[in-house]
């Protein structure tokens, strides 16, 4: 697999993972929170297995970016963000 293609992978599981996160914060359901955790940590895992190799800092410097954005866009896709606005 390229570097390219790795850090692109890489960014949406990062972003995936800290979705779950911050989605497990705001539940009050513990059926969900245990399944979202258990989502988080399959990302968490699946990232983890995908970081290992020879990033330099522009590299996680756009990771960094790409795993944000990713979050933002998988928190847009659950309605999350517009809840919290409103509030």
């Amino acid at each position: 697999m390229s570097k390219r293609k790795k850090l692109e992978i890489l960014t949406k599981f990062i972003g995936l993972n800290e979705a779950h996160k911050i989605l497990m914060l705001l539940t009050n359901k513990l059926e969900s929170i245990n399944k979202i955790q258990s989502e988080a940590d399959h990302y968490n895992e699946l990232a983890m297995q995908l970081s290992r190799g020879n990033w330099n800092n522009q590299d996680i410097e756009q990771i960094e970016e790409l795993a944000e954005k990713q979050c933002i866009k998988n928190l847009n896709n659950t309605k999350i963000l517009e809840i919290i606005n409103i509030l």
